[in-house]
This record gives C-alpha cells, structure tokens and sequence, in this order.
C-alpha cells in the first residue's frame, strides 16, 4: 500500500521532511530531519514530550467535577 494509506490509519503519524509531498500533506506531524539524518529520533522524542505533556495536563486538571 501507499505509505498515505498507511499514514491514515494511524493515530498518530510523522514523516521525514523529504517525504513525498503527498505523504508531507497527509502527516501529521513532519521532521526537520531528512529519512536518515535522524528523523526516526526526531519523531520519538517529539512522541515523548506529548506523553509528558499529557500527564501534565491531566495532574493539572485536577477540578472537582462532581461539585462544578
């Protein structure tokens, strides 16, 4: 298949910037680095700081709901 195939059933999706433009238009998030100039870790990294900012946001959300 068609790696924009792919990319859209994915939930969450990356590209290296020299990707095809049709496969850049379908990412959800595209690298600064080029396929094989670190991309893999650019996008690894990128995955791990929205899992911290996830866990953030959720121990900062800490309203009462049941009393709002």
């Amino acid at each position: 298949p068609e790696d924009r195939e792919i990319l859209s059933q994915v939930g969450l999706n990356g590209v290296p910037c020299d990707s095809p433009v049709a496969d850049l238009i379908a990412a959800k998030y595209m690298c600064q680095r080029p396929g094989g100039n670190g991309a893999v870790r650019e996008f690894a990294e990128y995955m791990l700081m929205l899992k911290k900012k996830s866990l953030l946001d959720v121990r900062l959300d800490r309203i009462d709901r049941a009393n709002f």
